[in-house]
């Protein structure tokens, strides 16, 4: 809708910046609506005509919808992203490089009630990267406009399927990506090693920083589906955080790794989620539950590091620590218990989340570290398969 023109439209510029782009069209106009009335209540400004009585009734409401979708925007942890194919299978949004079939026509679809879509993005693959441009990962001003991220994945024993999956439950973002992950496991796998590269380091959100459920530092890995025969207890999960930095202020000097006092955020799924100083952490029992990609309640379920209590002052994670430890990168070592092999119907998902701060140019980041780990992981499967061959 149009607005009057007016110099003092200046004076309520600040309110036109919420990130509404997250918010259905309808739903927008109301919140615009009531927006207007609130700057002509609190500033004096003038309403346009336009704004009529059955518009400032419908403001009640329009102000009720508002207060529930800022508070779902802000609880919800995730950096969604966009991404299709088209008919001859070339990717718009970022790149694959690797074995496997990329799909055609894959793209997400706008959902005005819960639903996933989950999309096979590319078939039976052993080894591969997918690259998101920065362009396509949101949302700002969270994240830096130069982020972008590469997910590199080795599968021992077998192929894999890379899916991509889209449910309504993600910054209420239409149509976006909010989930990567594997499925239509095929062979005997019993290991895969995925390496997340962000191209600038994340730290972790501060907001709800109490919870241990969401709003992970870099990403948070779950199991949607366990498969034929499998339990939860069937799985070992390693997570291993690289190019890490932290400093013991917002403006201080960042040095490589975290204090030796510094106590760990973690979910409760892993072996030690408080030892201090850790930067690897590790699930021998696998699982406490399901994902369900359609609401937060399950997110206990994740594995994950949601900060740091920097100074190890027993307080928990808080506010003041987020933009104190950045990290560039994170891979999970994930492996079936002996005997077991994944299934065609074991469904993985890795959930990205994270924020940057004005300090993250200062933030050291150890390239050489955290890729080469990554490299090693993958080389030592490539090189473990071709002697199986041989």
């Amino acid at each position: 809708m149009a607005w009057a023109k007016s110099t003092t439209n200046a004076r309520v510029g600040f309110f036109w910046k919420i990130p509404l782009q997250f918010v259905d069209t309808q739903v927008r106009a109301a919140i615009r609506i009531w927006l207007q009335i609130a700057a002509e209540k609190t500033l004096k400004i003038p309403m346009t005509p336009s704004l009529t009585k059955a518009a400032r009734i419908f403001s009640a409401f329009a102000l009720v919808i508002g207060a529930l979708l800022t508070t779902s925007f802000q609880a919800s942890a995730v950096l969604p992203f966009t991404m299709s194919t088209n008919a001859t299978s070339v990717i718009t949004g970022g790149s694959w490089v690797g074995n496997g079939a990329v799909q055609p026509n894959v793209s997400t679809t706008t959902f005005v009630t819960p639903n996933v879509d989950a999309d096979v993005l590319v078939n039976d693959f052993t080894n591969g990267s997918l690259t998101i441009n920065p362009a396509n990962l949101f949302p700002e001003p969270r994240i830096n406009a130069a982020t972008g991220v590469t997910h590199s994945v080795a599968v021992t024993g077998g192929t894999a399927d890379f899916r991509i999956a889209n449910s309504n439950n993600f910054d209420l973002a239409g149509a976006r990506y909010n989930a990567v992950g594997l499925q239509g496991f095929s062979g005997n796998v019993t290991k895969f090693v995925w390496t997340m590269q962000y191209t600038l380091p994340m730290a972790g959100r501060n907001d709800s920083t109490t919870e241990k459920i969401t709003r992970p530092l870099g990403a948070a890995f779950g199991l949607v589906a366990t498969g034929s025969g499998l339990a939860l207890t069937d799985f070992k999960v390693q997570l291993q955080l690289g190019g890490v930095s932290s400093a013991s202020s917002s403006n201080g000097t960042f040095t490589p790794g975290v204090p030796s006092n510094a106590i760990p955020w973690a979910s409760d799924g892993w072996d030690s989620p408080a030892a201090a100083g850790a930067t690897s952490f590790v699930s021998n029992d696998g699982f406490l539950g399901l994902i369900d990609l359609l609401t937060l309640g399950s997110g206990a379920n994740f594995l994950m590091v949601k900060g740091y209590d920097v100074n190890g002052s027993g307080n928990g994670y808080q506010s003041a620590d987020a933009d104190l430890v950045y990290a560039t990168t994170l891979t999970f070592t994930v492996e079936a218990a002996a005997g077991k092999t994944f299934q065609s119907g074991t469904i993985f998902t890795i959930s990205m989340d994270g924020q940057q701060y004005a300090n993250v140019n200062n933030a050291i980041p150890e390239p050489t570290a955290g890729v080469l780990l990554g490299l090693a992981a993958i080389g030592s499967l490539v090189g473990w398969r071709g002697r199986r061959a041989s």
